[in-house]
């Protein structure tokens, strides 16, 4: 199985930032990016095979939405929704340097895609 790198960036939440985690597979130069994105209640290691057998052709990413898996929880449960998930997936993009991805999602996931490619 292809390694991966768990890593973290932050982003803003209402009022305080939060750490986000995400791993990523393959060559950083690659220009195929595949971003991976999860179900409501799951997280970014529901995407660790499916990377690792893409990862000899492509930069694959996936993302623990707030309050998932190794990202920081938010203090009002009323702030999680597609807003603040699409606001998440576009800091990781940025922070990533890449624009041109194929998208992945399960669910939650699938759902966010779609409402990313509509703007």
């Amino acid at each position: 199985m292809s390694q991966y790198a768990d890593k973290m960036f932050k982003t803003l939440a209402g009022d305080r930032f939060l750490n986000i985690r995400y791993r990523e597979w393959g060559a950083t130069d690659n220009p195929r990016v595949a971003v991976c994105v999860h179900g409501l209640s799951r997280n970014c290691q529901d995407f660790d095979d499916l990377a690792a057998a893409l990862s000899a052709d492509w930069r694959v990413f996936a993302v623990d939405m707030p309050g998932r898996g190794g990202s920081d929880w938010l203090d009002d449960k009323s702030s999680y929704g597609y807003d603040l998930y699409e606001t998440v997936c576009a800091a990781m993009l940025a922070r990533t340097g890449v624009d041109d991805v194929t998208w992945i999602g399960t669910s939650m996931g699938g759902n966010l895609g779609m409402r990313l490619a509509s703007r």
